[in-house]
């Protein structure tokens, strides 16, 4: 009869201890999650969040990238809420239609997922820029600069470009142009300033551009992005940029 109750006993504590575990292992998972949710929110907020995600440590950005694939099933009902062959704009309206349809941790998922953390800068030439003779000819290149998300998804590109003649004198003809595009939900254009001038008797021509993109959602502007390119094009053929921000 002992025998059978401390069998019996021995048998219960195994089982708590089973239970136990099991609960710490839900436990330590739910922690990470909210965890990822919390730095989720601290990136949201953040007036800065390139400097913010800087910041984080490899492992913050593993847990917020884990949190944000909840993002997926918000782009799902926007997909199968949208015509077919819906544009951007479209989507963005069907989205705004169902924020308060999400629950909470899809709305900061989805934010999340689409927040501009990196910049990448490219300069695509005809291999003349360090032209110094004093002949004729023509030059072009394109600057460009490309909003990306936390795992390096294009959320939107900047393109300064610029075809320009010269006859080592001066500059005989200038034709400045830039490109927006969108590439994500949430995302808008909002325009450009610029300033220009030309200098030295037409020798040199100078060229400041910022360019404005929002990030909305929920009826809620949540970033703004001001890519700025400044840059001097010459009537030798060279050219250089003096700022390229992101």
């Amino acid at each position: 009869m002992l025998r059978r109750s401390i069998k019996t006993i021995l048998t219960l504590c195994a089982l708590v201890l089973v239970f136990s575990f099991g609960n710490i292992g839900k436990v330590n998972a739910s922690s990470e999650d909210q965890s990822g949710k919390e730095l989720a929110i601290e990136l949201i907020e953040n007036s800065n969040a390139k400097d913010k995600w800087k910041e984080f440590s490899e492992d913050d950005k593993s847990k917020v990238k884990e949190f944000a694939k909840l993002a997926k099933k918000v782009e799902r009902k926007v997909e199968q809420n949208s015509p077919k062959n819906a544009s951007l704009e479209e989507k963005n309206t069907v989205l705004n239609n169902l924020w308060d349809e999400l629950s909470e941790n899809e709305q900061l998922a989805f934010t999340a997922s689409i927040l501009e953390v990196e910049t990448e800068v490219e300069v695509l030439d005809n291999g003349s820029q360090d032209i110094t003779t004093m002949a004729s000819g023509s030059n072009s290149f394109v600057s460009i600069l490309t909003g990306k998300t936390i795992i390096g998804v294009k959320l939107y590109t900047f393109q300064a470009k610029n075809l320009w003649y010269y006859d080592g004198v001066r500059i005989t003809s200038n034709k400045p142009s830039e490109v927006a595009q969108i590439h994500q939900l949430g995302w808008s254009y909002e325009g450009k300033d610029v300033d220009s001038a030309y200098f030295y008797n037409g020798f040199d021509y100078w060229r400041h551009v910022v360019g404005h993109f929002a990030l909305n959602v929920g009826g809620a502007t949540i970033q703004h992005d001001y890519p700025t390119f400044e840059y001097t094009i010459r009537a030798n053929g060279a050219y250089s940029i003096s700022k390229f921000i992101g």
